[in-house]
């Protein structure tokens, strides 16, 4: 028997299999993606975030962890986004903009 403990921000939970786990390597953004030129802040939020990104953003997407997009928006950088109406939980954040798109995890408060 084999089991998996994953913990967040949100909690942790424990996944018990009856059978072997097989785990692989997380997929991750490139490189581009991962400098601290590419950012979402404050994060965690309890009302409003931020993005700071290399290239201009045209378009984003905000959507629950099931991918309901919640909120679908062109992006203004001195506006922010406010997310003061969702509920506490983990959104996805998803950046459109000239030939790039970006996915970041938004834990809201």
């Amino acid at each position: 028997q084999a089991y998996l403990v994953a913990t967040n921000l949100v909690g942790t939970d424990t996944i018990y299999f009856s059978s072997d786990l097989t785990v692989l390597p997380c997929l991750t953004e490139t490189e581009e993606t991962l400098s601290s030129e590419n950012m979402v802040y404050p994060n965690p939020t309890s009302s409003f975030i931020k993005i700071n990104h290399a290239e201009k953003i045209d378009h984003i997407e905000i959507a629950d962890l099931t991918g309901k997009v919640l909120l679908n928006m062109n992006y203004n950088i001195d506006s922010g986004i406010e997310l003061t109406d969702f509920p506490s939980g983990v959104y996805l954040l998803k950046c459109f903009g000239n030939n790039f798109s970006s996915t970041y995890k938004i834990f809201k408060q």
